[in-house]
């Protein structure tokens, strides 16, 4: 008899426990998440605002920016970029912070004696033909053109087709210029 009592506390117990104890459920029925087109990115069309500065949210940001989401980053004006939080960027990830502010002269020059520190010889970065804002920026910077890839860009829209046919001034993104920095 008393463990006829004990059984039924134990059950009255599991009753009122507030962990579901039911089976998962099955996948019939189930409607899959609709796939894009062939070598579309799983995040391209997906829009996302970036507010954070610490760890995670950064960190998400870009990897959703790396699955071909589009990201913006707004930081405060008050509580400026700090050089290590730059490094943050990635294809389709944009920030707010004002031109002129000496945050990428800084962060090109950070990742230069990184590379310096790793005995590297040579660092280089891609711009395309419509970005001449970047163009000249890098070169300030001490880079020079060294490969132009003529219609490069239609490649790659083959594989983000959210890139658009006019940039800069209204002029066609057709090709990819890289720009090198020997050390």
């Amino acid at each position: 008899m008393a463990e006829r009592q004990q059984s039924d506390a134990g059950s009255a117990v599991a009753a009122s426990s507030p962990v579901a104890t039911d089976p998962l459920p099955t996948t019939a029925g189930v409607v899959p998440l609709p796939v894009g087109s062939p070598g579309e990115l799983p995040a391209s069309g997906v829009k996302v605002l970036g507010l954070t500065r610490v760890i995670a949210g950064p960190v998400g940001t870009r990897m959703l920016a790396a699955l071909g989401a589009d990201v913006l980053r707004v930081d405060h004006p008050a509580r400026p970029e700090l050089a290590l939080h730059g490094i943050d960027g990635v294809i389709g990830k944009a920030s707010t912070t004002p031109p002129g502010q000496g945050v990428g002269r800084a962060l090109v020059e950070a990742t230069v004696d990184l590379a310096r520190a790793q005995y590297l010889r040579r660092v280089w970065c891609t711009a395309t033909n419509d970005n001449l804002a970047a163009l000249g920026f890098w070169q300030a910077l001490g880079f020079v053109l060294v490969e132009l890839r003529p219609g490069a860009v239609e490649t790659a829209r083959r594989l983000k087709p959210s890139i658009p046919l006019h940039g800069y001034l209204g002029l066609p993104i057709r090709d990819e210029i890289d720009l090198g920095r020997t050390l």
